[in-house]
């Protein structure tokens, strides 16, 4: 970085067309007709630009933090503010943990900036040591607030540092608030500092905007004449007078920073809106005419416009003439003409007019003739933001200048892209394409960034060789973790995790997707314990050294001398190359000796007690079946199991031979039967067991593998095939040893043939346990009950649908514990909740007719169980009000009545008797010439009424009544009945 006293390379501007060689303005079309770079607002928040890359990086998007990016870029391309910020030193003492401190995480975003050559980079840390969350990162923010809150942080952070002035040697200015009377000599002032400067567009109440920053700072800049009801009282003459009000620019910053005030509150409709007005800005902008200097009598802009401070003197009515005059003049030159490029990137009607068009802001100027001749504030345009879209929302992005080499370039989040100044000319503005409210968008300049031309004081950006050497360390730690992740992540992407199967047991083993099935043939044996890797490994090493010296003393070549025998060798011992013996696509080298030294190295191996690897060989493995299945080709062990198209969780199954026995042939034309073998001492099924057999195999060869499989003789085993359909389960006995399995008695693959032994003395052909079994099984579902008056039905049992109710109750009450016939009695079975249908006492219905399935609910309550045929009631007694019914003592015949459970009332002399009030009457109702002590009492608080069908009564269902004579006055008394039908249904009846 060059110091102050070293001459910096800068380049300043000479002219505004730096990208034409003639004196017309540079042309956005070109001969064929091609757009070379246009300014468009789309969908995807991209800003186009030439077809030129970058040397810079783009910023990440967080989600609307796009104005926090272009404010970036545009300070980071500010040299010295850069150059300060690699000189900053963190101290953990004074400035906290490094996550929270911004001057830091500003510092290692600028050094990630200077020296990452690709890609976008990330301002996660930045926000989030601004405290932000993932809320804030999602509202869009003023990008001039934003500035001056980063700024206020960093001054608070630079205190006691050699930055702690940074902010105001470059971004600081003065100017002064005056106020002078007229006709008394009196004048107030107030010295004010500034960050940025916020120039209107339109002056309130005028609807003809300014058309660049001079206007808009001609405008900043003049007076104000206060009179009439806004006169200012002056304390020194005690009374109000007529004044001038304004500022005064007394000393500008280093960087001097215009906010246009785009966004307005339209006063009709109180809505925001924005102004999308054309706004020219220079490339040289000459600020001597308006920073004031006492030694020549004020400012060059106070000069000129002496006369306007005389006009501000005259009458009302004078100005109101002269302010009739000026607009007649505004008419007259009509609305300004459209920009070059429209929003949205077209060719507007008018541009080969506009084209013609020459601006005072595109005149040639030479920054070092002002220098000598006006003064020293010169300023050079470097960085534009630029807001598209409305009042509503929209996205920022950055037209920002290398000042080394005065190349432009667009910084549109994580895409920065070279453009031409064509392109920043553009962004003057211009008519919006939506006119009305605030859906009016437009895509132009709202800050603009300038630089003091100054020999002394401009420097080149800062280099690599200026990034602190903490964020060096840091950036090349990030880079190994970097690398590390990536690595990982390709491992990851690469893993494969392959179930290996050996004996019934399942192991999961890790690998890559390029290693080689032999490879994953031997960490399948290492974590079954079929071999230990480091012995194998010595093992092998030994007989290598041995093949060595006998090929060097015969003056032959060493084996191993070549890299293909060399890998074959590490693969055996488990090593990064892969291999086996034999030949193998991909394999390379002598096979015939690499074999023998894999041969020789593995026999060595098993004389620890540990299986030779050529013992070992890989084969498919069936998860349905439990069952090996097609073995791997020798020479299939060096292809990669991504050649061999494995993928995740394949099952693979490992096969041990003995030393010297052949492998197993495979048979093409076999089938997989599941042999199920009933067991004798069960009387139930063992699992099935899958086996191969040939298709056209016959029975008597099911049998001797079946035989081997269970261990009984082929002359006392019979195989039968037992299915169910629509109607009953049937059992197919093969009794003829002859018939083929697939063509004779259609048997299929995964097929279940069912074994039994044969009792002594009884023929094949005969009637099979092994059927018994299976109807049963047939009829086997399982229950869920609850214990007597419990609420939770977490209780099973495994019953047959054959099963009467009365068998049931059996079983349940033998499970439950109820012993004696009063408490086998003493409860009732409801279906599916408490108070569900009742399941009768019967000893005729199956489970299966009362509609009993698998997983049914039952709930098990206190009480007599009713038989099929019978309900039970309940009789509620009702007292109208004011009325006195009573009740009589005597029942309907048939009927037992229990006085005990009647509602009682005291008498005159306190005694407790039955009569009037509200209550319930329970009575048991039976046919006639049951015993009466058939029918327990029943103590419910609201008595039940079991009712036969014989006892129902007449038409009216057997309802209880009330009252003399047997019929109850409805004015007097009123019976609700509730029965169940004969499928447990709750109805009820008022009378």
């Amino acid at each position: 970085m060059a110091s102050s006293d070293e001459a910096a390379v800068v380049v300043y501007p000479t002219t505004s067309k730096a990208d034409s060689d003639d004196d017309e303005p540079p042309p956005l079309i070109d001969v064929s007709g091609e757009v070379e770079t246009t300014v468009s607002w789309t969908a995807s928040n991209y800003s186009s630009g030439s077809r030129f890359a970058s040397e810079y990086r783009g910023l990440s998007n967080q989600g609307a933090t796009c104005y926090l990016n272009s404010l970036l870029q545009a300070l980071y391309m500010t040299p010295e503010f850069r150059a300060a910020i690699f000189k900053w030193e963190y101290d953990a003492a004074k400035d906290g943990p490094k996550d929270e401190c911004i001057p830091f995480q500003l510092q290692s975003l600028f050094g990630h900036m200077t020296l990452t050559k690709s890609g976008s980079l990330t301002t996660e840390k930045l926000t989030k040591s601004f405290g932000w969350g993932n809320s804030e990162a999602f509202q869009q923010q003023d990008v001039q607030e934003l500035c001056r809150v980063l700024f206020d942080c960093l001054e608070e952070a630079f205190k006691g540092t050699d930055n702690a002035t940074l902010i105001d040697d470059l971004y600081q200015g003065e100017m002064v608030d005056y106020l002078t009377t007229i006709g008394f000599d009196y004048e107030s002032k107030k010295s004010e500092k500034f960050l940025d400067v916020s120039l209107n567009i339109k002056e309130f109440g005028n609807e003809v905007p300014m058309n660049s920053v001079t206007e808009s700072l001609e405008s900043y800049l003049k007076p104000e004449k206060l009179e009439g009801d806004n006169q200012y009282f002056c304390e020194k003459a005690d009374k109000k007078l007529d004044a001038i009000k304004g500022f005064r620019l007394e000393k500008l910053p280093y960087v001097l920073t215009l906010q246009l005030k785009r966004f307005d509150l339209d006063y009709n409709t109180f809505q925001r809106i924005k102004l999308n007005d054309q706004v020219r800005f220079p490339l040289i902008l000459n600020m001597n005419p308006y920073v004031h200097n006492d030694s020549v009598g004020g400012s060059a802009f106070d000069r000129r416009n002496a006369e306007m401070r005389t006009r501000l003197e005259r009458t009302m009515s004078e100005e109101i003439a002269d302010k009739a005059v000026e607009d007649a003049a505004a008419a007259a030159k009509g609305p300004p003409l459209p920009d070059l490029v429209d929003v949205c990137g077209n060719k507007a009607p008018d541009q080969i007019e506009e084209e013609k068009v020459k601006y005072p802001e595109d005149e040639d100027l030479d920054p070092e003739l002002i220098l000598r001749t006006e003064g020293p504030w010169v300023y050079e345009l470097y960085a534009v933001l630029i807001h598209s879209g409305s009042a509503l929302g929209g996205h920022y992005y950055a037209y920002i200048k290398n000042l080394s080499d005065g190349k432009w370039y667009n910084f549109n989040d994580s895409v920065v892209t070279e453009i031409k100044y064509a392109t920043v000319r553009a962004s003057w503005g211009g008519a919006s394409k939506v006119t009305g409210a605030s859906s009016s968008y437009g895509a132009n300049a709202y800050m603009l960034m300038y630089r003091k031309i100054d020999r002394v004081r401009n420097t080149a950006p800062p280099g690599v060789a200026d990034v602190p050497q903490c964020i060096l360390s840091e950036l090349k730690e990030e880079e190994e973790k970097e690398k590390k992740r990536r690595e990982d992540a390709e491992r990851r992407a690469n893993q494969l995790n392959l179930k290996a199967y050996y004996k019934g047991e399942e192991k999961v083993v890790q690998i890559s997707r390029h290693s080689t099935l032999h490879a994953f043939k031997l960490k399948a044996a290492e974590a079954f314990g079929l071999i230990d890797p480091l012995k194998l490994k010595a093992a092998a090493a030994v007989t290598l050294a041995a093949k060595r010296e006998e090929a060097v003393g015969s003056g032959g070549v060493a084996a191993g001398g070549g890299g293909g025998e060399i890998n074959e060798l590490e693969a055996l011992e488990g090593g990064a190359e892969d291999g086996a013996a034999g030949k193998g696509d991909g394999g390379g080298g002598d096979d015939g000796e690499v074999g023998d030294i894999v041969a020789e190295a593995g026999a060595a191996h098993a004389t620890d007690g540990m299986v030779r690897p050529i013992d070992i060989r890989m084969r498919e493995y069936s998860t349905t079946y439990k069952m090996l299945q097609k073995a791997y080709e020798p020479s299939k062990e060096l292809s990669t199991l991504a050649t061999l198209k494995f993928y995740e969780n394949k099952p693979l199954g490992l096969e041990v031979r003995q030393p010297g026995a052949a492998w197993e042939e495979w048979d093409d034309n076999a089938m997989i039967l599941k042999v199920v073998v009933y067991n004798e001492d069960t009387d139930k099924f063992n699992d099935p067991v899958a086996v191969r057999v040939p298709r056209d195999g016959t029975v008597d060869k099911m049998k001797t593998i079946v035989s081997k499989l269970t261990s009984v003789a082929e002359s006392e085993l019979q195989l039968l095939r037992l299915m169910h359909g629509a109607q009953q389960p049937r059992a197919d006995i093969f009794s003829d040893g002859s018939k083929r399995l697939q063509r004779d008695l259609n048997l299929y693959e995964g097929q279940c043939v069912y074994a039994e032994r044969l009792l002594p003395g009884v023929e094949e052909g005969t009637p099979s346990r092994a059927f018994n079994v299976y109807c049963s099984s047939m009829n086997q579902i399982t229950i869920k009950y609850t214990p007597v008056g419990g609420k939770t039905a977490d209780l099973k049992m495994t019953v047959d649908k054959r099963w009467t109710v009365a068998k049931l109750r059996d079983e349940l009450a033998l499970e439950l514990g109820l012993d004696t016939p009063e408490q086998k009695a003493n409860f009732r079975i409801r279906k599916q909740i408490m108070n569900g249908t009742e399941v009768k006492l019967s000893t005729t219905r199956t489970l299966k007719e009362e509609a009993l399935f698998n997983d049914v609910k039952l709930f098990l309550v206190e009480g007599v169980a009713p038989a099929v045929g019978e309900f039970y009631w309940k009789f509620f007694l009702h007292t109208p009000v004011g009325l006195n019914p009573g009740l009589k003592d005597d029942v309907p015949e048939g009927v037992i009545s229990d006085q005990s459970t009647w509602p009682r009332q005291k008498n005159a002399e306190g005694e407790s008797e039955v009569g009037e009030g509200d209550g319930e009457v329970g009575a048991t109702t039976r046919s006639e010439g049951e015993d009466e002590d058939a029918v327990p009492p029943v103590t419910d608080a609201a008595t039940p009424v079991t009712t036969t069908d014989s006892a129902r009564g007449d038409g009216a269902g057997g309802e209880s009544t009330s009252g003399d004579g047997g019929s109850a006055d409805p004015l007097h008394s009123s019976t609700d009945t509730t029965k169940q039908d004969d499928n447990g249904t709750a109805k009820g009846e008022s009378e």
